[in-house]
């Protein structure tokens, strides 16, 4: 629906201007509560994910008033397992306001995203995702057509995106994401991948230290080749997965069997976590990273 990207691109436009006000004033940084589902030493709500997601429900009911085919609209965000809005929807939203709370925390700039995709709320169809780049201030996209968009807020330019293509580690060009803020997740994740990263042939793989809902958009557009992550929260995985839906790249779920399937939100979509995830650019790729995980973990 292209009434939806608009929405998101709205959304967006005004809350880039916001964020970087908040970061500018060092204000957004109280602390608010907790995070379901996971540790204050990991994760917490602060100020500015709470002005994020009531952003949001004002533009939200901005274009309802004028667009009735928004009315029936569920939203579900990780502050609100619950979700908010009508008890029939027609049209889901899985929503991160901030994804980087714990950078903007800290003051860390360059790693602040909000990240939304809208569903079909009977059949779980994709309908459309978005991704904001704060501190760069780019807005990717993708509709239905599965094309994916860059916006450059500060001009207004818009150019088009594909994946890599990678179907091997050896390729060249090949970069990847690992969240290595904290070692409860990067230790397993040395430990999986320490052996196939540590070959010749795959010394010029450029790793990027943060991971979360955003690195969907980052394959969908080409700037990552692959996400691998243990322990995922699953809050971490429904804003962006329409990103894989819609432009078709694999995100695999290793269960506890040991078996890889593809994650689905029927299935997985109410858990809390995942024991291993793997997100490529093609599937000969993810097949190489699953079977280096597999050969390390048992």
């Amino acid at each position: 629906m292209e009434l939806l990207l608009e929405l998101f691109h709205d959304y967006f436009r005004r809350l880039h201007q916001v964020v970087l006000d908040a970061d500018e004033e060092d204000a957004g940084r109280e602390i608010l509560g907790m995070v379901e589902g996971r540790e204050a030493s990991e994760d917490v709500e602060i100020k500015v994910d709470e002005v994020a997601y009531k952003l949001f429900a004002d533009v939200l009911a901005e274009y309802q008033a004028d667009h009735i085919g928004l009315l029936n609209t569920w939203v579900r965000h990780e502050h609100d397992h619950t979700g908010s809005g009508t008890t029939n929807p027609e049209i889901r939203i899985d929503f991160d306001p901030i994804d980087g709370s714990d950078e903007y925390l800290r003051r860390i700039r360059n790693s602040v995203y909000s990240v939304i995709c809208a569903r079909d709320a009977d059949t779980f169809r994709p309908l459309a995702a978005a991704t904001l780049d704060v501190h760069s201030g780019m807005v990717y996209s993708v509709g239905q057509e599965g094309t994916v968009s860059i916006e450059f807020l500060r001009s207004g330019r818009v150019i088009t995106a594909n994946p890599a293509g990678h179907t091997a580690l050896a390729n060249t060009g090949v970069s990847g994401a690992v969240y290595v803020g904290r070692m409860r997740y990067l230790l397993p994740w040395m430990e999986a991948l320490r052996e196939i990263l540590s070959r010749p042939e795959h010394a010029g793989i450029a790793l990027h230290g943060k991971g979360g809902s955003f690195v969907y958009s980052f394959i969908a557009a080409g700037v990552f080749s692959f996400y691998v992550m243990p322990d995922e929260p699953v809050d971490e995985i429904l804003p962006g997965l329409a990103f894989a839906e819609l432009v078709g790249f694999p995100v695999l779920v290793r269960e506890g069997t040991g078996n890889w399937v593809q994650f689905d939100i029927r299935s997985h979509g109410e858990l809390k976590r995942v024991p291993f995830l793997v997100v490529a650019c093609t599937n000969d790729l993810a097949a190489e990273l699953t079977a280096a995980v597999d050969q390390m973990v048992g």
